[in-house]
């Protein structure tokens, strides 16, 4: 998905996420506050673009781990199949909320200035859609027309991740061309790779979902896109 239609598709559900989010407990910040008018008790880091990153990463795994724990358990019958249905949606409605506060406390400026926002209203919309999903499964709806809703809303994860990527590089050219410096060090950018490694062991599968992918194109990004990170030589 080109980065217009992620923008522009967001955008259209950042448009109804103030009263949304207000009636999830969900901070977000406006334009020219800092991330400490959400509650960052812990101010401006020079690095605090790793922790962003860091809790993108952390956000797809629990993501992931509930799908694929839920997929193990499943039972053979069509009860214990809706009730294992009812369980997961609410365990990644809540897990949505809590990436939305987290998101949501954070500001950049320049080209990343957008990127918390149309994250928040991903995270945001997808916990309405789990909180749909769990609800259908107590009635025993269809939910065929959903689940694919949220296979396309997943799909702008692809581009998320790599504005996701581009909160860590530098605004202004350099020695190294526009854009090819990275702010943080040598040693961030490994534990993020690291993080993505030991959390995402099956990265390179052919029928990898949409999160597994967009954990894959940050990983790409992040080590072999030959970013020069903040520390290294000019």
């Amino acid at each position: 998905m080109e980065i217009r239609q992620t923008l522009a598709t967001l955008l259209l559900l950042a448009s109804s996420f103030g009263a949304r989010a207000q009636e999830a407990g969900v901070c977000a910040p406006h334009q020219g506050q800092g991330a400490a008018a959400c509650g960052d008790s812990a101010g401006y880091s020079p690095h605090r673009e790793v922790r962003f990153v860091s809790e993108y990463i952390r956000a797809l795994s629990q993501t992931e781990n509930i799908r694929a724990a839920t997929e193990q358990k499943i039972g053979r019958s069509p009860q214990a199949r809706l009730s294992s249905c009812v369980h997961a949606a609410q365990l990644q409605s809540q897990a949505m909320a809590k990436a939305a506060n987290l998101a949501g406390s954070y500001t950049f400026a320049g080209d990343a200035q957008q990127t918390p926002g149309l994250l928040v209203s991903y995270y945001v919309t997808k916990g309405e859609m789990f909180r749909s999903l769990g609800n259908m499964c107590r009635t025993g709806a269809g939910t065929t027309k959903l689940r694919a809703d949220m296979d396309d809303l997943d799909e702008s994860l692809l581009q998320m991740s790599v504005m996701v990527f581009g909160v860590l590089t530098r605004p202004a050219a350099d020695t190294a061309g526009p854009m090819r410096r990275l702010v943080v060090t040598r040693k961030e950018r490994d534990s993020l790779v690291h993080q993505i490694s030991i959390s995402f062991k099956k990265r390179d599968a052919r029928d990898e979902n949409y999160i597994v992918s967009a954990a894959t194109v940050l990983w790409e990004y992040l080590a072999r896109k030959g970013y020069r990170c903040a520390d290294d030589p000019a």
